[in-house]
């Protein structure tokens, strides 16, 4: 059986295979909504934090924290004040969540949050004797950690903050290419942003759905087409701070280029706006992979 859990199987999971600190959040679904989705579970902030001397990935009998005692310049303590966390600095910080028993043939796959990655801030989950960093296969028993290390922003953690959320699994439900064709022809998965469906054969799909960038703001309703992250930005983002920060402060407007051609300049971050528009039927789940630079 290929499969990813549901909002209910989470539910069911933990307590189990996965156990939060707050058991009060399995009983009330107002409460298990803020931290489970229709097909993740958020995992948040604990405690314990570290400064790194760069990042670390543990051998098969060693655990994070060993590692993050044995190779730290400062330790944290992540009260209500919290603590701030230097760009081009690496970070390790214990989460709340344990795994109880993740069993043989099940996996737990770690995404940032899509907040995180519009802070540029890499958010890779750790865990005690596994050297991958992301997944984690059964059978495992232990701790859960977060690698962050931010790249344009410093950021204002406290205990609770949610940066990454995970996807648990049995067998590989990752969909072949052949097999995501055969659903866009029945159902239509990628939407104009007017709200039309766009027919199966005009989808592309290569190692998963590929889409497309807006340079000409069809879809803004402005003339500006992405945001860059301005470069030794001073101001630091409080993490819990939403809506409390001005947009001019920590990004500069990029208009649409006269060429149809945007240049994207190393070393600076970027945001950008999609043709498409997706809707993910409740049978499915999906994740954004990574762009990859080299292609």
């Amino acid at each position: 059986q290929n499969t990813t859990a549901s909002d209910q199987d989470l539910v069911e999971a933990l307590g189990k295979e996965l156990t939060i600190p707050d058991s009060n959040i399995l009983h009330d679904q107002s409460l298990w909504k803020k931290v489970i989705q229709p097909s993740s579970l958020d995992l948040r902030v604990g405690n314990q934090a570290w400064r790194m001397e760069g990042s670390i990935r543990p051998l098969q009998n060693e655990t994070v924290e060993y590692l993050a005692h044995g190779h730290s310049i400062k330790e944290y303590d992540l009260d209500e004040d919290g603590a701030e966390f230097l760009r081009d600095r690496t970070y390790i910080v214990a989460l709340q969540e344990t795994v109880n028993n993740l069993p043989l043939g099940a996996q737990i796959r770690s995404n940032p949050h899509r907040s995180t990655g519009r802070l540029d801030s890499l958010a890779r989950l750790l865990a005690d004797g596994n050297q991958q960093y992301e997944s984690l296969h059964g059978h495992y028993v232990g701790r859960l950690y977060l690698e962050i290390a931010p790249n344009s922003f410093d950021l204002i953690l406290r205990r609770g903050d949610s940066l990454n959320q995970i996807r648990y699994s049995v067998g590989n439900p990752a969909m072949p290419d052949q097999e995501i064709r055969s659903v866009l022809r029945v159902k239509p998965l990628i939407y104009t942003k007017e709200g039309f469906p766009i027919a199966a054969e005009l989808v592309k799909v290569d190692n998963g759905i590929v889409l497309s960038v807006d340079l000409n703001g069809e879809h803004t309703n402005s003339s500006i087409v992405a945001y860059r992250a301005k470069q030794d930005c001073l101001l630091p983002v409080d993490f819990q701070g939403v809506g409390k920060h001005k947009l001019e402060k920590y990004f500069d407007a990029i208009e649409k280029p006269k060429n149809k051609e945007l240049k994207l300049e190393s070393g600076y971050f970027y945001l950008l706006s999609t043709n498409e528009a997706v809707s993910i039927p409740p049978s499915f789940a999906v994740e954004l992979s990574q762009f990859d630079s080299r292609a």
